[in-house]
């Protein structure tokens, strides 16, 4: 990615080298790779990596117990996702902030993340659904057509048969 100075993959693998580092407990390297692939990511304007990236900096700030930063990057992942109508992004820091606030013990800002996150769950559910059916419509209609022609091609050897048999006849 950097011979070919592809900004978009540059910002994926730190992005991706913080979610390593995150997994395997290593905060302070996460939190490095994160803010280095912020850069990147923000020059290939890709707002779905962007907030992933903003949410494992709240998660990494929250393991050491940095609420401030995590508050900060949640909001700042929250609302990205949220105007560019990324629901799982969006729903994943609705919850983080919810679980953040409830540990500050500000519950009315902990209830309202937690109620969009109900939100965004249930859109989501929706959409998901909608797909399952869309999927099945066009499944029945795929069989549908695969038993017209079917019919069709049996009428067609129908109507050999009967020349056949109006030639054997003749015969």
């Amino acid at each position: 990615a950097m011979a070919m100075n592809d900004t978009l993959m540059i910002g994926s693998a730190l992005n991706n080298i913080g979610n390593i580092y995150y997994k395997l407990g290593g905060m302070s390297l996460a939190i490095k790779n994160y803010v280095q692939s912020q850069y990147f990511i923000k020059a290939a304007n890709d707002n779905q990596t962007l907030t992933e990236g903003l949410l494992g900096l709240a998660k990494a700030y929250k393991q050491q117990h940095k609420l401030d930063s995590a508050l900060y990057f949640a909001k700042r992942s929250y609302n990205i996702s949220d105007s560019n109508r990324l629901l799982a992004n969006a729903m994943a820091s609705s919850r983080l902030l919810a679980d953040l606030y409830k540990e500050e013990k500000k519950f009315d800002s902990a209830f309202a993340y937690q109620s969009i996150m109900i939100t965004l769950r249930d859109s989501l559910q929706g959409i998901e659904r909608i797909k399952q059916l869309e999927s099945i419509t066009i499944q029945e209609q795929l069989r549908q057509q695969h038993i017209a022609a079917q019919v069709e091609i049996e009428k067609e050897e129908y109507r050999q048969r009967l020349q056949l048999l109006g030639i054997g006849i003749a015969i």
